[in-house]
């Protein structure tokens, strides 16, 4: 169900620049990761406001060695949702699936052969669990209905009392835009937005409180989904030092289709020095070729879908870098 992936490689956005020296993305499950406490987050004697912890989706269906992502909603005694990096991520049953990358309250699962397991997050002793089933091979769609649903922005940040305003692209089994679809939409927490008003693909959404919130549009069974970050205030200026140039590293990456290719930006200031902190923007020149699929401040993790080549661009304050990507 790779549409379920957008929402989940949104909310990297937020989370995963956080944690990112925590984990690595290739990194596989241990047996003691099915353990209890042990291997919680929480360093001792320093007890977290998590009073519960949420995973969605409940459950999810894949085929083998497609990808799943997940998401932990975490919150505190009083039900308020908690942004937190420190989040633990394990798999049940390792040879039905495995950790692909790991991004604080997110999680990209890739499955291995058929079966189910349980995927579970923990955060300060707290543990919430949500299944996977991994079948043979999922029945193809017919060529005209919806096969999956892709809003953006991806991510999106405002202040408190702000609107936002997300899209839905709607595209069938090929990969073609369709028009003309009923879409719904939902948000996730009602404390922090909800929405005011809806056109079809377009929703407007009215932010209420601060915190996070999923922003999924539904299309005949299929969604996608976008995160919210709803703030006090409005985020400080950017510091004196603006960016001058954009490189993206590698500058080529080569991958066969239905495989994964990161790149990284590295913002510079007009000396040449290395710059951090700074807001990064990923796209792609051609979405039939490769898709973001995690984009997570300076670094992006992409998705080739079929042959071809596309550039991967990074843009910081107006400036821009790019990566080549060939899909086999």
């Amino acid at each position: 169900m790779r549409q379920m992936l957008a929402a989940f490689m949104a909310a990297v956005a937020i989370t995963a620049a956080a944690c990112s020296d925590e984990t690595g993305p290739n990194r596989r499950l241990s047996p003691t990761l099915t353990g209890d406490s042990s291997v919680d987050s929480t360093p001792p004697g320093n007890p977290g406001p998590v009073a519960s912890v949420t995973v969605t989706p409940s459950g999810d269906t894949v085929a083998v060695r497609d990808s799943a992502g997940f998401f932990a909603t975490l919150r505190d005694a009083q039900g308020n949702v908690i942004s937190d990096s420190h989040v633990k991520w394990s798999v049940a049953d390792p040879t039905v699936a495995r950790i692909e990358g790991e991004f604080g309250q997110s999680v990209i699962l890739r499955a291995l052969r058929s079966g189910s397991t349980l995927v579970t997050a923990r955060s300060h002793g707290k543990r919430g669990s949500a299944e996977l089933v991994v079948v043979e091979s999922l029945p193809p769609p017919p060529t005209d209905s919806v096969a999956s649903v892709t809003v953006t922005p991806a991510a999106d940040t405002v202040v408190r009392g702000d609107s936002a305003i997300f899209f839905a692209l709607v595209r069938n089994a090929r990969g073609d835009t369709l028009s003309g679809r009923t879409v719904t939409w939902s948000v996730s927490d009602s404390t922090v937005a909800h929405v005011q008003a809806a056109f079809g693909q377009t929703v407007v959404i009215r932010t209420s409180g601060a915190g996070f919130a999923l922003i999924t549009a539904t299309s005949e069974g299929k969604s996608g989904s976008a995160q919210l970050s709803v703030t006090d205030s409005a985020p400080p200026p950017p510091p004196n030092d603006s960016v001058a140039t954009v490189s993206v590293t590698p500058d080529t990456a080569v991958v066969a289709a239905g495989d994964t290719a990161r790149f990284f930006a590295t913002p510079r200031d007009a000396q040449g020095n290395p710059l951090s902190g700074r807001a990064v923007f990923w796209t792609v020149s051609d979405s039939t070729v490769a898709r973001i699929e995690v984009a997570s401040g300076q670094s992006v993790v992409v998705r080739a879908l079929r042959s071809g080549s596309s550039l991967v661009t990074a843009t910081s304050e107006g400036k821009s870098g790019s990566g080549s990507l060939f899909v086999r």
